[in-house]
């Protein structure tokens, strides 16, 4: 191969790889080998050779011609890819920029919700401990009312208890009294009933 054929083969071989390269060209040679064979085993005439001549420059300038194309779109699909490359880290690191704004904005959300959570929760704290110490001191005077009242309920009971004894005294001593009186009152209803048979 020439200079230009071996620089065609290098690009080929960075485009398709090393394989299909070497399956592309020993196929082309396959088929170049099966036509001059079938060309050679026919007897040839002096015009048939001219014509062969023709055919197989023919043949070279399209080959030269494909060859060239070949390259044209090669070197186009190089351009379209290096394009499409370059976009492509354009976007990613465009989605990268947003990337890293998202995650500041979340990360200052999160710091300010957990600012907003550590002050309600202190909130909560201090009005739970006002709570507490209001709770504490109603429990403290109500413990105070109901030992006043205790202690008030204690007099008023020693004081009925004391009054229900002096009745129950008085009560006796009447009860002592009539029991005399009605002792008294028999007795005499006795000496009267007793004057009043011997006189009558």
């Amino acid at each position: 191969m020439g200079i230009t054929d071996i620089t065609l083969y290098n690009i080929i071989r960075k485009r398709l790889g090393e394989q299909e390269t070497y399956e592309l060209v020993e196929f082309i040679h396959s088929e170049v080998k099966a036509e001059m064979d079938t060309k050679t085993n026919v007897f040839l005439t002096k015009g048939d050779k001219v014509d062969l001549i023709d055919r197989m420059n023919n043949t070279s300038a399209e080959a030269k011609l494909a060859k060239s194309e070949l390259i044209d779109r090669i070197n186009k699909v190089s351009e379209e890819a290096k394009e499409t490359k370059s976009e492509l880290i354009d976007r990613i690191n465009k989605v990268s920029e947003e990337a890293k704004e998202t995650k500041s904005e979340l990360i200052d959300r999160i710091n300010k919700v957990s600012e907003e959570a550590k002050e309600i929760k202190s909130e909560l704290t201090d009005r739970i401990n006002k709570v507490s110490e209001e709770a504490k001191e109603i429990k403290s005077e109500l413990t105070d009312r109901i030992n006043k009242v205790s202690e008030v309920a204690k007099e008023i009971k020693s004081e009925l208890t004391d009054r229900i004894n002096s009745v129950i005294v008085e009560v006796a001593k009447v009860k002592s009294d009539l029991i005399f009186w009605m002792v008294g009152l028999t007795v005499l209803q006795y000496l009267l009933l007793m004057v009043t048979k011997k006189f009558f």
